[in-house]
């Protein structure tokens, strides 16, 4: 389980997808980002059954 300001880095299946166990409720910042697009941020709030957090990066070429 993450401490209190700890960064946690995962990286994405060959479908996109991450995976991230053991989260404590509370409120986490998540960042995607992938070299050639904008990264997003997005605050979620985890709860007792856990959250899914959906992103879509663009093109920084569009």
């Amino acid at each position: 389980m993450p401490k209190e300001g700890e960064i946690v880095f995962r990286k994405a299946d060959g479908r996109g997808r991450v995976h991230v166990r053991n989260m404590a409720r509370g409120h986490y910042r998540v960042t995607a980002k992938i070299d050639g697009y904008t990264a997003q941020k997005k605050e979620v709030e985890m709860g007792a059954t856990g959250e899914t957090v959906s992103f879509s990066l663009q093109s920084r070429n569009q």
